[in-house]
């Protein structure tokens, strides 16, 4: 057990001691992450504003280059050129360290296989860690079928007589979507919500809605989380909540699997809809200059 205690933090200390501007450890850490097909999260930067979230898995590492291919679909990819910031964690031993870096996007392509992208080798590999999901400000109208529903425990819900959640959709005019991220939401609900006395910190939420590109088929998607933090106005009568994702469920094959909330990537289809609508934010943005 010590022999493999010590070889463990020998593959971990390797990995966080390394030169970060050296060439070679640069490409070591990408070819760990290829060998071990983890993700990278790619955040582009365009007109000094974050735009996330797509997912990828590098594919190969040769000389001053790296590749990825997508993980999702992604109807419309950003242009070469644009500042792209990556994140990826690797087992070091025991220890998940987190690798950081940015490099801007050189080419892009797609195949049958998928959709991949070119960037050039980083001058410096971090080991910051990803904190947080980019969040835009979005009405709820701009989501079809748009629904939050409060989770309670109720006895005798199942054939067991065992607990279970009985869930209760808040009225539509009782609140408002403040922003929302692949990784949660903010909400500001109304003192007239019939559920307002119950939603305190810990309290479970389930969103829904349909996070469909343009021309694309439907895309219903439920997610459920947590609330972490509350902040309330007495003056305006508003309760403001911090959600946090933990499931979503997604249908494969005709049935529905929940699924994990990945804690740096959050819920895939929802980041790739926000990229879209960054991205065609910006556009507007530069027509009108």
């Amino acid at each position: 057990m010590s022999l493999f205690m010590h070889k463990s933090k020998n593959e971990e200390n390797r990995l966080l001691a390394g030169d970060p501007r050296d060439p070679r450890y640069i490409a070591s850490c990408l070819e760990l992450a290829r060998d071990l097909r983890v993700c990278l999260h790619l955040d582009f930067v365009l007109n000094r504003r974050q735009i996330s979230q797509l997912r990828s898995v590098c594919v190969a590492v040769e000389g001053r280059h790296f590749v990825v291919c997508l993980l999702e679909d992604v109807p419309r990819l950003p242009p070469a050129g644009m500042e792209t910031q990556v994140y990826f964690t690797v087992r070091g031993g025991r220890r998940s360290v987190p690798c950081s870096f940015t490099t801007r996007l050189e080419s892009l392509r797609r195949e049958r296989g998928g959709q991949y992208m070119t960037f050039p080798m980083p001058d410096v590999m971090e080991h910051n860690q990803r904190r947080f999901n980019v969040r835009i400000d979005v009405e709820k109208e701009s989501i079809p079928g748009f629904s939050v529903w409060h989770g309670a425990l109720s006895s005798g819900g199942d054939s067991s007589g065992g607990p279970c959640l009985r869930w209760t959709r808040l009225d539509d005019e009782s609140f408002l979507l403040a922003d929302l991220s692949a990784g949660g939401l903010r909400l500001d609900v109304r003192d007239t919500c019939r559920e307002y006395p119950r939603l305190l910190p810990r309290e479970l939420l389930m969103v829904k809605g349909d996070f469909s590109l343009p021309d694309k088929p439907p895309l219903p998607l439920s997610m459920v989380g947590s609330i972490v933090r509350i902040n309330v106005s007495e003056r305006q009568r508003i309760k403001s909540l911090a959600v946090r994702f933990q499931r979503w469920l997604q249908t494969r094959d005709d049935r529905n699997v929940w699924l994990k909330v990945d804690e740096q990537g959050g819920v895939p289809a929802v980041g790739v809809w926000i990229f879209h609508i960054l991205l065609e934010r910006n556009r507007l943005i530069r027509a009108e200059q």
